[in-house]
């Protein structure tokens, strides 16, 4: 069965939380629908490839470290993609 979305997890350090790229990066993802957060991710030692629009979920605080959860909203087109498969394989990689 295929998934329609996927939600990916974003841990960070409360003093990178407070930072100006992540609190934009949580604005914009908060946005309307034209107001999407573009993940880039690549395999490391290989060249970034955008795999499309996540959008904000949610903000755990009380996880540790912090957790920002993003829904992958293009995850049924990378899913047909073999880089977006590579990546999924090698299981560690750098967004």
């Amino acid at each position: 069965m295929m998934m329609s979305h996927l939600i990916l997890s974003l841990s960070l350090s409360l003093s990178l939380l407070e930072s100006k790229v992540v609190k934009r990066l949580v604005e914009a993802g908060k946005g309307t629908d034209q107001d999407h957060v573009i993940l880039f991710a690549r395999i490391e030692g290989e060249e970034y490839s955008c795999l499309g629009r996540v959008k904000y979920v949610a903000l755990d605080l009380e996880a540790s470290p912090i957790v920002i959860k993003w829904e992958f909203l293009d995850y049924d087109k990378a899913i047909k993609e073999d880089y977006f498969k590579d990546i999924l394989k090698a299981g560690k990689c750098l967004l």
